[in-house]
Parts: C-alpha cells; structure tokens; sequence
C-alpha cells in the first residue's frame, strides 16, 4: 500500500522552517544574498551565521525572533527574516533590528567613519500597504564632514504576494524558482518544481527532514496557534479602537453641526461677532472660520 500522507506540513512561509532551511542549504542562502545586494557568488568568500540556535522555550523571546543574523566576509552584517502574517508592526520591528546592529557595531569601534554596511532582507507573505512593489530596496545615506554619500543601511523586501512581478526586476529563472520555493505551500507543487531543479530537489529533502521531527512540528504548531489567537485579539482591538473612533469623529461633527447653526443663528438676530464671541465662548477666527463655510 502507497503511503500517500503529506511528507511536508510546514513549507518556507514559517519562520521557523525557512530559517532552519536556510542554515542547512549554504546554496540557497548564498543565493538569496547574492540576488538582494547584487553581487556573485564569487564575491562571497565567506558565511558566518550569527545566531544559529533556535530558542524554543525562551518565554521572553517565544520563538517570535526567529531572524536569521550574519557576516558576510568578515565584515558586512545582514538581517534576514520571513513574516507571514500582518502583525500591524513589520515596519517598526525591522527599523529596530537594523539599530541594534547598528549600534552593536559602534561599539566595537571609535572611528565612525570604518562602520561596514549593514543589511536587512525581508520575505513579507501578505499584503502590506507600506510595500507595494514586489521588490524593493531602501538606503539610508550618512553625509557626515560633508563626504561623499555613503549608504550605510540598507532594506530589502521581497512582496511575495506579487511574486509574478519579481521578473521585471531582473532575477534569473534560477532565481526566480528559488523564490517560488520560498513561496510556495503546496507540495506537489514543489515536488514538480524539483524534478526538474537539482538543487530545488536538495531543498524539498531538508524540507522533509524538517517535518519529519515530530517535537519540532508540536512546538511549530502550538506557536503558530499562539500567534494566531494572538493576532487575532490585537485585530479585534483595533477594529474596537476604530469602531470607538469613528464614533467620537461621528459625536464631534453633530457637535460642531450644532454650533454652527447655533452661530449663524445669532448672526442672524443681528448679534455682532464679538457677542457670538462672549455667548459661545470661541474666538472670533474660529467664528469667522464658521460663517465662511459653505451651508
């Protein structure tokens, strides 16, 4: 009898796989780095992953930074993460990684002026309005001593959801497989897609691999339903927060509604502006301002 059960349950889109995967696969890693900042991989002399250990039962970090930190070529520090899902705080969250090694890297050193560059590449799987495009790149320059600009920070941020525009960027059909991989959730998906890419076929063995321990799917599944509940109490209370605001906006208008009638009724009685002025306890621009708007 065929075993026909699914080898794979959690696929790149989960932090936790694509980091494990990506310490696993030197190629792919390499690839993904290569194609963010545009070098060759004969540029890439050397890898040192910072951060290799994934901290599963750390309450304070509770598997939610599962970033991936390195340095490439004894120098250069980079970032990379995945975020599935809109936890309403991506921007923020990257603004502070990118800071924190900024700073680690000001205090190794006393002359600013021999800080290396320090990278952030970002793989988003949901719709996010601050980053439209499929693929973007965002510097932050330092022109200190009126010097040459030199980019000091840089952000790299894969949409995935728009992966069907990243070949107008320019990535090589290697590339591109590389970032469907990381897209997809679908196993047959990724099977076809190894049968004819070697070392897409190397990445759907680790992937197998990775879901076939059963404690690190446990501890995957019970997070994930963590984060998930989570994300849902935070959207509640903001549709609460905006519910209640638009309230307010609803009470402020009938409010400003009421004095405005208020106010060109006593106009109309022949009150001087000053008067409205005492009566209503406004100042006169403010009631200038009223008899100015169109009915």
């Amino acid at each position: 009898m065929v075993d026909d059960k699914p080898k794979i349950r959690y696929f790149m889109s989960n932090d936790v796989v694509f980091k494990l995967l990506l310490m696993r696969n030197d190629y792919m890693l390499k690839k993904i780095i290569c194609m963010s900042i545009g070098i060759d991989m004969k540029d890439i002399k050397n890898i040192e992953i910072l951060n290799p250990k994934i901290m599963y039962d750390n309450e304070d970090d509770n598997l939610s930074r599962l970033d991936i930190l390195l340095e490439l070529n004894n120098d250069e520090k980079i970032n990379i993460q995945m975020q599935s899902s809109n936890e309403r705080n991506f921007t923020q969250r990257i603004e502070y990684y990118l800071s924190r090694l900024y700073i680690n890297n000001l205090e190794k050193i006393e002359n600013y002026s021999l800080l290396n560059k320090i990278y952030g590449i970002y793989f988003i799987n949901y719709n996010d309005e601050n980053y439209n495009n499929a693929f973007s790149k965002i510097s932050e320059c330092d022109v200190a001593n009126n010097k040459a600009i030199r980019i000091m920070k840089e952000k790299i941020i894969f949409n995935l959801t728009k992966i069907d525009e990243m070949k107008k960027y320019g990535f090589s059909d290697e590339e591109m497989d590389i970032l469907k991989f990381i897209k997809s959730e679908n196993e047959s998906e990724i099977s076809n897609m190894s049968s004819s890419n070697k070392r897409i076929e190397e990445a759907v063995r680790q992937l197998e691999e990775i879901n076939a321990d059963e404690e690190l799917m446990k501890k995957i599944y019970y997070r994930d339903k963590y984060n998930y509940e989570m994300n849902a109490a935070i959207s509640y209370a903001v549709e609460e927060k905006e519910k209640e605001l638009q309230n307010i906006q609803k009470e402020l208008q009938s409010i400003k509604d009421a004095l405005s009638i208020l106010i060109k009724t006593l106009q109309e009685t022949g009150k001087s502006i000053e008067e409205i002025s005492l009566i209503t306890n406004l100042d006169i621009s403010d009631i200038k301002n009223i008899l100015n708007e169109k009915s």
